[in-house]
């Protein structure tokens, strides 16, 4: 077996995959009663892009084009739709 570099990177991240989703569960349940499920998701989602974002700039070394600044903006419209309006409460 060779020792590539995407070998050693990926390999410590695909065996442990609970270890990264586990506290997910706890702060979903807390979450639940103030955001819906769909709120939650967008949130989960916006906090991932915005890591990696942040990862793809200081480390891969990316450029950030205005395609991207663009699919921000209307993730960012996204959001306010998301969040703006009083959705109906979850029945127990």
């Amino acid at each position: 077996m060779v020792w590539e570099p995407e070998f050693l990177v990926s390999s410590p991240s695909s065996l442990s995959p609970t270890s990264r989703e586990a506290p997910a569960v706890p702060a979903n349940r807390l979450g639940f009663g103030q955001f819906s499920g769909f709120q939650l998701k967008i949130i989960q989602e916006i906090v991932t892009l915005v890591v990696f974002l942040v990862f793809s700039l200081t480390f891969l070394k990316e450029k950030l084009a205005w395609n991207y600044l663009v699919a921000f903006a209307f993730l960012g419209v996204a959001a306010f739709f998301a969040f703006a309006f009083k959705v109906p409460a979850p029945t127990s």
